[in-house]
Protein backbone atom coordinates (compact mmCIF):
# COMPACT_ATOMS: atom_id res chain seq x y z
CA UNK A 1 0.00 0.00 0.00
CA UNK A 2 2.07 2.94 -1.30
CA UNK A 3 1.68 6.18 -3.10
CA UNK A 4 0.53 5.86 -6.48
CA UNK A 5 0.76 9.51 -7.47
CA UNK A 6 2.57 10.20 -10.18
CA UNK A 7 5.91 12.36 -9.13
CA UNK A 8 6.18 15.62 -10.08
CA UNK A 9 9.68 17.00 -8.65
CA UNK A 10 12.88 16.04 -8.34
CA UNK A 11 12.57 15.29 -4.46
CA UNK A 12 9.51 13.26 -5.40
CA UNK A 13 10.69 10.97 -7.69
CA UNK A 14 13.68 10.25 -6.16
CA UNK A 15 11.85 9.15 -3.28
CA UNK A 16 9.40 6.91 -4.93
CA UNK A 17 12.54 5.68 -6.93
CA UNK A 18 14.14 4.58 -3.87
CA UNK A 19 11.02 3.29 -2.28
CA UNK A 20 10.31 0.99 -4.91
CA UNK A 21 14.19 -0.42 -5.09
CA UNK A 22 14.66 -0.24 -1.29
CA UNK A 23 11.29 -2.28 -0.83
CA UNK A 24 12.27 -4.65 -3.71
CA UNK A 25 15.47 -5.22 -2.62
CA UNK A 26 16.27 -4.15 -0.13
CA UNK A 27 17.87 -0.87 1.82
CA UNK A 28 21.26 -2.35 1.50
CA UNK A 29 21.37 -3.67 -1.58
CA UNK A 30 20.64 -0.28 -3.42
CA UNK A 31 23.34 1.72 -3.87
CA UNK A 32 23.26 5.86 -4.39
CA UNK A 33 24.18 5.47 -7.87
CA UNK A 34 21.25 2.90 -8.73
CA UNK A 35 18.87 5.62 -7.25
CA UNK A 36 19.95 8.24 -9.75
CA UNK A 37 20.09 5.66 -12.97
CA UNK A 38 16.20 4.93 -11.87
CA UNK A 39 14.91 8.71 -10.96
CA UNK A 40 16.72 10.33 -13.80
CA UNK A 41 18.43 13.04 -11.55
CA UNK A 42 21.75 14.40 -11.06
CA UNK A 43 23.91 13.50 -7.97
CA UNK A 44 24.09 16.81 -7.24
CA UNK A 45 20.13 17.39 -7.02
CA UNK A 46 20.15 14.22 -4.57
CA UNK A 47 22.65 15.45 -2.27
CA UNK A 48 20.50 18.69 -2.03
CA UNK A 49 18.05 16.84 -0.99
CA UNK A 50 19.07 14.34 1.12
CA UNK A 51 22.74 15.23 2.72
CA UNK A 52 23.17 11.41 3.08
CA UNK A 53 21.71 8.12 1.93
CA UNK A 54 20.50 7.58 6.01
CA UNK A 55 18.58 10.71 5.38
CA UNK A 56 17.01 9.33 2.21
CA UNK A 57 16.02 6.06 3.92
CA UNK A 58 14.49 7.80 6.97
CA UNK A 59 12.51 10.16 4.52
CA UNK A 60 11.10 7.24 2.43
CA UNK A 61 10.38 5.43 5.42
CA UNK A 62 8.33 7.86 6.68
CA UNK A 63 6.38 8.58 2.81
CA UNK A 64 5.74 4.49 2.77
CA UNK A 65 4.79 4.53 6.78
CA UNK A 66 2.08 7.65 6.15
CA UNK A 67 0.67 6.63 2.90
CA UNK A 68 -0.30 2.82 4.33
CA UNK A 69 -1.50 4.15 7.06
CA UNK A 70 -3.99 6.01 5.35
CA UNK A 71 -5.04 3.39 2.34
CA UNK A 72 -4.75 1.00 5.14
CA UNK A 73 -8.22 2.86 6.79
CA UNK A 74 -9.57 3.98 4.34
CA UNK A 75 -9.71 0.15 2.55
CA UNK A 76 -10.97 -1.05 6.08
CA UNK A 77 -13.62 1.42 6.41
CA UNK A 78 -14.61 1.09 2.98
CA UNK A 79 -15.39 -2.59 3.52
CA UNK A 80 -17.85 -2.11 6.47
CA UNK A 81 -19.09 0.55 8.58
CA UNK A 82 -19.84 -1.24 12.25
CA UNK A 83 -17.01 -2.15 14.43
CA UNK A 84 -16.98 -5.62 14.24
CA UNK A 85 -16.77 -5.46 10.78
CA UNK A 86 -14.07 -3.27 10.34
CA UNK A 87 -11.94 -4.97 12.76
CA UNK A 88 -12.51 -8.23 10.55
CA UNK A 89 -11.71 -5.98 7.63
CA UNK A 90 -8.45 -5.07 8.36
CA UNK A 91 -6.91 -8.73 8.25
CA UNK A 92 -9.23 -8.68 5.02
CA UNK A 93 -7.03 -5.67 3.82
CA UNK A 94 -4.45 -7.66 5.31
CA UNK A 95 -4.93 -10.99 2.62
CA UNK A 96 -5.48 -8.28 -0.18
CA UNK A 97 -1.90 -6.79 0.96
CA UNK A 98 -0.28 -9.88 1.13
CA UNK A 99 -1.61 -11.14 -2.00
CA UNK A 100 -0.10 -8.31 -4.16
CA UNK A 101 2.86 -8.44 -6.69
CA UNK A 102 5.96 -7.57 -5.01
CA UNK A 103 4.95 -8.15 -1.43
CA UNK A 104 7.90 -8.52 1.20
CA UNK A 105 6.44 -7.79 4.25
CA UNK A 106 6.03 -4.28 6.47
CA UNK A 107 8.30 -1.92 5.51
CA UNK A 108 8.82 0.04 8.79
CA UNK A 109 10.13 -3.56 9.97
CA UNK A 110 12.20 -4.58 7.26
CA UNK A 111 13.67 -1.06 7.23
CA UNK A 112 14.44 -1.02 10.79
CA UNK A 113 15.64 -4.26 11.13
CA UNK A 114 17.91 -4.28 7.78
CA UNK A 115 21.83 -4.44 8.97
CA UNK A 116 23.99 -5.74 11.75
CA UNK A 117 22.14 -3.27 13.87
CA UNK A 118 18.56 -2.24 14.05
CA UNK A 119 19.02 1.95 12.91
CA UNK A 120 17.38 3.87 16.49
CA UNK A 121 16.00 6.71 13.71
CA UNK A 122 14.07 4.15 11.72
CA UNK A 123 13.36 1.60 14.76
CA UNK A 124 11.27 4.76 16.67
CA UNK A 125 9.07 5.30 12.88
CA UNK A 126 8.24 1.81 13.08
CA UNK A 127 7.64 2.04 16.90
CA UNK A 128 5.30 4.88 16.15
CA UNK A 129 3.80 3.05 12.98
CA UNK A 130 3.23 -0.42 15.27
CA UNK A 131 1.85 2.30 17.91
CA UNK A 132 -0.87 3.49 15.36
CA UNK A 133 -1.98 0.30 14.39
CA UNK A 134 -2.70 -0.50 17.81
CA UNK A 135 -4.53 2.67 18.41
CA UNK A 136 -7.24 1.90 15.62
CA UNK A 137 -7.73 -1.33 16.46
CA UNK A 138 -8.34 -0.30 20.36
CA UNK A 139 -10.84 2.51 18.66
CA UNK A 140 -12.89 -0.22 16.97
CA UNK A 141 -12.92 -2.59 20.04
CA UNK A 142 -14.23 0.24 22.14
CA UNK A 143 -16.74 0.65 20.32
CA UNK A 144 -17.74 -3.51 21.02
CA UNK A 145 -19.65 -4.47 24.16
CA UNK A 146 -16.61 -6.52 25.19
CA UNK A 147 -14.42 -6.83 28.35
CA UNK A 148 -10.59 -5.42 28.31
CA UNK A 149 -10.82 -3.55 24.77
CA UNK A 150 -6.81 -2.68 25.31
CA UNK A 151 -6.08 -6.08 25.68
CA UNK A 152 -8.26 -7.62 22.42
CA UNK A 153 -6.58 -5.01 20.70
CA UNK A 154 -2.98 -6.01 21.53
CA UNK A 155 -3.90 -9.45 20.74
CA UNK A 156 -5.23 -8.57 17.08
CA UNK A 157 -1.90 -6.55 16.71
CA UNK A 158 -0.24 -9.76 17.55
CA UNK A 159 -2.37 -11.92 14.56
CA UNK A 160 -1.84 -8.91 12.62
CA UNK A 161 1.75 -8.82 12.76
CA UNK A 162 2.53 -12.35 12.74
CA UNK A 163 0.83 -12.90 9.55
CA UNK A 164 2.56 -10.45 8.22
CA UNK A 165 5.55 -11.79 9.08
CA UNK A 166 4.79 -15.92 7.93
CA UNK A 167 3.24 -14.39 4.51
CA UNK A 168 7.17 -12.49 4.21
CA UNK A 169 8.71 -16.08 4.79
CA UNK A 170 6.90 -17.54 2.00
CA UNK A 171 6.58 -21.41 1.51
CA UNK A 172 3.31 -22.30 3.17
CA UNK A 173 3.02 -20.98 6.57
CA UNK A 174 0.09 -18.99 6.29
CA UNK A 175 -2.68 -19.21 4.18
CA UNK A 176 -5.58 -15.99 2.86
CA UNK A 177 -8.06 -15.87 5.71
CA UNK A 178 -6.18 -17.60 8.49
CA UNK A 179 -5.65 -14.07 10.76
CA UNK A 180 -9.29 -13.15 9.78
CA UNK A 181 -10.71 -16.79 11.39
CA UNK A 182 -8.66 -16.25 14.58
CA UNK A 183 -9.72 -12.91 14.79
CA UNK A 184 -13.42 -13.73 14.66
CA UNK A 185 -12.29 -16.01 17.76
CA UNK A 186 -10.59 -13.92 19.65
CA UNK A 187 -13.53 -11.02 19.58
CA UNK A 188 -15.76 -13.64 20.08
CA UNK A 189 -14.05 -14.72 23.62
CA UNK A 190 -13.87 -10.97 24.96
CA UNK A 191 -17.33 -10.49 24.30
CA UNK A 192 -19.77 -10.23 27.23
CA UNK A 193 -21.52 -13.26 27.73
CA UNK A 194 -25.00 -11.92 27.31
CA UNK A 195 -23.74 -11.02 23.93
CA UNK A 196 -22.95 -14.26 22.68
CA UNK A 197 -26.00 -15.71 23.97
CA UNK A 198 -28.17 -13.42 22.18
CA UNK A 199 -25.51 -13.59 18.70
CA UNK A 200 -25.26 -17.21 18.74
CA UNK A 201 -21.83 -18.46 18.07
CA UNK A 202 -20.36 -16.25 15.66
CA UNK A 203 -16.53 -17.94 15.64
Amino acid sequence: MTSKNTPQTPRERLLQTASRLFYAQGVANVGINEIIREAGIARMTLYYHFPSKEDLIREVLKMRVQDWQSAFVAAVESRASDPEGQLLAVFDVLDAHISEPGFRGCSALNFSLEGPEPHEALSEIARRHKSFVLGYLEKLARRLPIRQPEELARGLLLLHNGATVLARLGGEPYHAGDACRAAKRLIHAYQEPQVRDAGGNRA
